[in-house]
């Protein structure tokens, strides 16, 4: 034989070798990375949701009203088509395919599914037209029907499930989970299960691990979802027994939401918030846009528009404290259109935002407020009783979501008595026994520019959770520059007072039952103290003429308390007679009412609190027609600070 042709020869056989040891190399390699993989047998989950196992890998069948969702779409036709008919489930009824990422053992049988409408990452979009792959010489063309992109944390709405979409880089560039109802975690090749724990996939197979280690910490979902639904690693069910929020509906009148950080970011707390009470309430979206639509109705009186109160929102946003702008964040991931039209029945960004801010925004309406305490209490101790009184909207919409808020984070825990996704107080207390609740206190002003102003809402949050007494809250709150003056009802286990927070008043400080105040202002009850809508400081803002609603609930406070007092010291159900005396026709400006049923602005919350044991009374208003009086819910008859 030639030299030459030696030569070739032997060049081939060097090469033929090479290529030998390298796929001997590689199907070792695949062989070891697949050993430990557990897919789970083809079967029905529950009535809605089903699995099939194609080989090494499972899919996702959702049923809905509309058809099949399916979330991935296996190795090859054949043995696919055939554990599908297992389950019943046939092609045609397949209208959308949701894709983790597009390696062939997730799309192996797209072929059979020629009229689903096919969604995938942004990011995928590369290792499908030829501009990426997983090898220099693998970089696959697309040959299946239209597909539509979708970025992070992007949801659909598809016939009753909400499905968010979460970018979960690192096994391909597009790789994705999808979340169904806060219930169902689909996650691709993203997740492995090994001793109990979620870890990584598999390095051998992922284009960059510690992009996916890293995109996974930003998941808690993981840790939060009943079902966690793996490609090649099975179902996990989890108990969530331990879940750091919780919201539960009690007696079919209020939200009670439990939220214990236990090491979470503010922003994995803000996300999942919102996914916990997207589940608890699953229209809440559509009741809040409904909410915002009937506000702004109101609002045109006033000349205020949606976008006039959304930019004030805005700009106070980034005036608040970092990490409640992260709760915000990430509460606001779960409403995330752009959209902003109330009455759309999508629930915006921005419209969610603005909730969030509304009494920055939006002139609040009227409250009222008092304690006993001392020798005026039955008990020697502080008992508070409060009135909120918000506009009068639509079938009394506020009604459906009454929320008790409690919220432990490290050694601080307070509860507020808000609504449901709101992350302020409304009224609240600590577990130092200071009680802060927020009152309007118009002035006239015009609204003044955004700019260097913060937000009392999220201060009062701010104080209660690092304020051990009123005077501290007090003197965290009475210098900063807010947006509308307003009144803080403080009160402890042994007194109460009032922060007349008169912007810009040199008098701006806390009424305490020894304060001096001006002329025809006075009180004259001891160790008791009250407020409306006013102040009584000398040298802050008196309105001319005074408002007949303040003067007339005034003197209706001064006489009910007399007369409680003629017949012993204050008590809980003597402070529920006070906070809930209607007068003669449930009207502040008319008749004085304290409890106002018959009013623009009728009383939609009213709090009696015991502040040395917490004990806890709430009248939650119903929806619909108004009671002339209040009907209490004990919600705490102790010490809610003290985990089981």
């Amino acid at each position: 034989m030639k030299k030459p042709v030696k030569r070739v020869l032997y060049g081939f056989l060097v090469f033929l070798g090479i290529l030998v040891l390298a796929a001997g190399f590689f199907g070792f390699r695949f062989w070891y990375g697949t050993r430990d993989m557990t897919p789970a047998e083809t079967q029905k989950i529950n009535d809605s949701v089903f699995c099939v196992k194609d080989k090494f890998v499972n899919a996702y069948f959702f049923r809905t009203s509309q058809g099949y969702v399916m979330v991935d779409a296996g190795v090859g036709q054949d043995n696919f088509l055939a554990q599908m008919h297992k389950l019943g489930i046939q092609p045609d009824q397949v209208t959308i395919i949701l894709l983790t990422h597009t390696d062939s053992d997730h799309t192996g049988a797209m072929g059979s599914f020629k009229h689903a409408k096919i969604y995938m990452h942004k990011d995928e979009e590369q290792m499908i037209n030829g501009k990426n792959g997983k090898m220099f010489f693998l970089r696959p063309h697309w040959k299946y029907a239209p597909y539509t992109l979708l970025s992070d944390r992007d949801t659909l709405n598809i016939a009753g499930l909400r499905i968010q979409i979460i970018h979960t880089p690192g096994h391909t560039p597009g790789s994705c989970c999808y979340l169904f109802n806060h219930e169902y975690l689909a996650t691709g090749d993203n997740v492995a299960y090994k001793n109990g724990k979620f870890v990584h996939f598999t390095d051998f197979f992922n284009m960059d691990t510690p992009a996916q280690e890293a995109a996974l910490k930003k998941v808690p979902e993981l840790n939060t979802t009943p079902f966690i639904l793996m490609a090649h690693h099975g179902i996990v069910h989890q108990a969530l027994d331990d879940c750091p929020v919780e919201i539960k509906k009690v007696n079919g009148t209020y939200f009670l939401v439990t939220i214990d950080f236990k090491g979470l970011s503010h922003k994995d707390m803000g996300r999942m918030y919102g996914e916990k009470l997207l589940k608890a309430m699953p229209e809440y979206a559509k009741v809040m846009d409904e909410m915002m639509k009937d506000q702004f109705d109101l609002l045109k009186q006033a000349g205020l528009t949606f976008e006039i109160v959304k930019n004030r929102a805005v700009a106070l946003e980034q005036a608040i404290q970092p990490e409640y702008r992260d709760e915000i964040e990430g509460m606001a991931t779960l409403f995330p259109s752009v959209k902003d039209e109330p009455g759309d029945g999508v629930f915006s960004r921005n419209e969610f935002l603005v909730w969030q801010f509304f009494a920055d925004v939006v002139r609040p309406t009227q409250c009222s407020a008092s304690a006993a305490f001392a020798d005026a209490s039955a008990s020697g101790n502080t008992i508070v009783g409060r009135n909120l009184d918000w506009y009068a909207l639509k079938d009394n919409s506020l009604a459906k979501i009454h929320a008790v808020t409690l919220i432990h984070h490290g050694s601080s825990s307070v509860v507020f008595v808000n609504f449901l996704g709101q992350l302020t107080p409304v009224s609240g207390f600590n577990d130092h026994h200071v009680f802060g609740a927020i009152l309007d206190c118009e002035t006239g002003a015009a609204y003044p520019p955004v700019q260097g102003r913060r937000s009392y809402h999220f201060d009062l949050r701010y104080g209660l959770e690092h304020d051990s007494t009123i005077a501290g809250l007090s003197d965290f709150m009475k210098d900063k520059d807010y947006t509308f003056n307003h009144l803080i009802f403080l009160a402890d286990e042994h007194s109460a007072g009032v922060l007349e927070d008169n912007i810009g008043s040199k008098a701006r400080s806390l009424r305490t039952p020894s304060s001096k105040v001006r002329a025809g202002a006075e009180w004259g009850i001891a160790n008791t103290i009250a407020t409306v809508n006013d102040n009584r400081l000398p040298g802050n803002f008196v309105e001319t003429p005074e408002y007949p609603g303040n003067l007339k609930r005034w003197a209706n406070l001064k006489t009910q308390y007399s007369s409680q007092l003629k017949s012993g010291k204050i008590d809980i159900e003597k402070m529920k007679l006070i906070v809930g005396f209607p007068s003669t026709d449930g009207n502040a400006k008319s008749s004085g009412a304290l409890f106002r049923s018959n009013d623009h602005a009728p009383t939609i919350q009213s709090i009696v609190l015991k502040m040395d044991t917490y004990e806890l009374w709430v009248a939650f208003a119903p929806q619909g027609k108004l009671p002339m009086k209040p009907s209490f819910l004990q919600v705490f008859g102790g010490n809610p600070f003290i985990k089981n």
